[in-house]
């Protein structure tokens, strides 16, 4: 049986009258809606199943009353579980339960001031959890090294909305919260996992390039400096003799340095025999048996992720930048996309000199577009809207950051370019001046035709950092 402590909405300090004890035997006992009148929550952790069900249950709750709820662990020894501990707001001494008071009431406050959102997708209602969590936490959201995670690191707060099948969508979340400058990064590690589960369970192993086995025998090249003779070892060496002599001109080995040296190393198959000196190095994933090279791995980056000032507004105010609506934009790709077609753009120019446009759109204050915008509805959607008039349906768009597109146009001369571009850009201002009179739209445009010295990189070096 174990024990859920509840503090009563309300209650100034914490006392036994303050304190709502429920005893449950499995966590399904307890409803839902016990959670959601508590102030804050002290659970007794003698059953750890128990408990980090129930802890879990609470965290993947949609809702700021439960998913954000002040929650502690009582134990009578220390707490070996980092995944549960990251869960919690703390451990508590069960005879004084000292510091709980001030820690709810802090947590309390923060959750307060944070304004009603309504978010239809599953992404970004998990973003604007994470930001809510560390807006009323202060603190850092820190990778914990999980071996019950196929990715080997988990994150718990933002893992337990995700199934363990689906968990890798984890990193995308942080990905795009970063990009989009609500959080920033600092490094901790870096995983390889399987580029077809995603799975962080791999046997590394160096295999035969003809055959693919692992079977694999290694010994040294000597090379003899007098006749400049250069084979395996074991061609110096008789059956059962440990001197060495030279195959070729059949003098004797003695002195590394002197006689001879070894320059590398040579590999055998014991399977097909064959010989060679660079092995391929190969990954076999324990969970779905794809047996990929190393080559092909998806590489992540493990930070640490703290909030940024933009950050914490999206979650007092709700994410309402233009990505979350920018992306049902017609012909929108990855920035790594439109780069390939610029390259192949720029070749196709060298042998028939009939190109097109890049052009780029820059919101230069945007970040006060979005304070303001954080507070109006419909802004962000209205300059999509003018974004898909703008272009056509061969165009392609393109996503660098929050407050910048770039645009591909097509076997596009220079002026007929410029024309959308131009018009985009005043509509842009107009809309904002109508909607916001006391701001002014800084756009910065610029259309440049692709040529035979065409480089995107040129265009980055000059944008103005968002």
């Amino acid at each position: 049986m174990s024990i859920i402590k509840i503090i009563k909405e309300g209650s100034s300090f914490l006392s036994s009258e303050n304190l709502k004890e429920l005893t449950f035997n499995v966590p399904d006992d307890v409803n839902m809606q016990t959670y959601i009148d508590a102030k804050g929550i002290i659970l007794d952790i003698a059953d750890i199943n128990s408990a980090r069900e129930i802890v879990t249950r609470i965290r993947r709750f949609d809702g700021n009353n439960v998913c954000l709820k002040p929650l502690f662990l009582m134990s009578q020894a220390p707490l070996k579980d980092t995944h549960l501990c990251s869960l919690s707001d703390g451990t508590v001494d069960p005879e004084t339960l000292s510091g709980v008071q001030s820690e709810v009431k802090r947590i309390q406050e923060k959750i307060a001031r944070l304004g009603p959102v309504k978010a239809d997708n599953f992404d970004f209602r998990v973003l604007l959890k994470i930001l809510r969590y560390l807006y009323t936490r202060e603190k850092e959201l820190e990778p914990v090294l999980d071996e019950h995670s196929w990715l080997g690191y988990s994150y718990p707060f933002v893992s337990v909305n995700f199934s363990r099948s689906d968990e890798h969508r984890v990193f995308e979340i942080l990905e795009t919260a970063e990009r989009e400058h609500l959080i920033e990064g600092i490094f901790v590690d870096k995983v390889n996992l399987c580029d077809r589960c995603y799975s962080s369970f791999l046997n590394f192993r160096e295999v035969c390039p003809k055959c693919g086995s692992a079977d694999l025998k290694a010994e040294d090249i000597v090379h003899h400096f007098v006749c400049a003779y250069v084979g395996a070892e074991s061609d110096f060496r008789k059956d059962g003799d440990d001197e060495m002599t030279c195959p070729k001109c059949r003098r004797s080995v003695r002195h590394i340095g002197v006689d001879y040296d070894k320059p590398g190393v040579i590999y055998r198959c014991n399977k097909c025999q064959e010989k060679f000196q660079d092995p391929k190095v190969k990954a076999l994933c324990f969970r779905c048996r794809n047996d990929a090279l190393v080559e092909s791995l998806l590489e992540k980056n493990i930070k640490t992720y703290r909030l940024t000032s933009k950050g914490e507004h999206a979650a007092i105010y709700g994410i309402t930048i233009a990505m979350k609506d920018i992306i049902k934009v017609p012909g929108l790709v990855d920035f790594s996309v439109l780069k390939k077609f610029v390259q192949y753009e720029v070749e196709r120019f060298k042998r028939i000199e009939r190109s097109g446009c890049v052009a780029y759109l820059q919101f230069l204050n945007f970040n006060d577009l979005f304070i303001l915008g954080g507070t109006k509805e419909g802004i962000f959607p209205e300059i999509v809207e003018l974004i898909k008039h703008s272009v056509r349906p061969s165009d392609v768009i393109s996503y660098l950051n929050e407050s910048t597109l770039f645009f591909f146009f097509t076997d596009t001369p220079l002026e007929n370019a410029r024309t959308p571009i131009d018009r985009l850009k005043n509509n842009l201002v107009k809309l904002v001046h109508d909607n916001f009179s006391s701001l002014e739209a800084k756009i910065n445009t610029d259309v440049l035709p692709i040529n035979k010295d065409f480089q995107l990189d040129d265009i980055l070096n000059k944008i103005s950092p968002p």
